[in-house]
């Protein structure tokens, strides 16, 4: 077979096999509440950066840390939840440019019950 991955390779790291390893064996127990941040750590990134949405010029591009960083917090909630769905309970941004935001926070719930909470800048 022919494997066709999108940005996700994380998943098949050996840690995160080790991961899912565990929560398939139920090795860790019942799991009740997460938490998952992907923080990048440098300086906000030129008004030029792609991945800002170019200063915020182009809003139909969107942008941000949710969309660069945040997609990882948010796949890994679901990796322990089974890849269940999550609801959103709370969240909050704070934007750089208009629809673009900076930083972000969530509190997830998901339909087994388990709660998350991501974070990402």
């Amino acid at each position: 077979g022919l494997v066709l991955v999108e940005a996700m390779h994380y998943r098949f790291h050996p840690v995160a096999q080790e991961i899912i390893r565990l929560v398939e064996n139920d090795s860790l127990g019942e799991i009740t509440d997460i938490e998952s941040s992907f923080k990048i750590p440098w300086p906000m990134p030129l008004r030029s950066d792609i991945r800002y949405n170019n200063g915020g010029r182009n809003p139909e591009l969107a942008g941000g840390s949710l969309m660069d960083a945040g997609c990882y917090a948010v796949n890994v909630l679901r990796l322990v939840a089974n890849g269940k769905e999550p609801t959103v309970e709370s969240s909050s941004i704070k934007e750089a440019y208009h629809g673009v935001d900076e930083k972000a926070e969530a509190r997830l719930v998901f339909e087994n019950g388990m709660t998350g909470k991501i974070k990402c800048a």
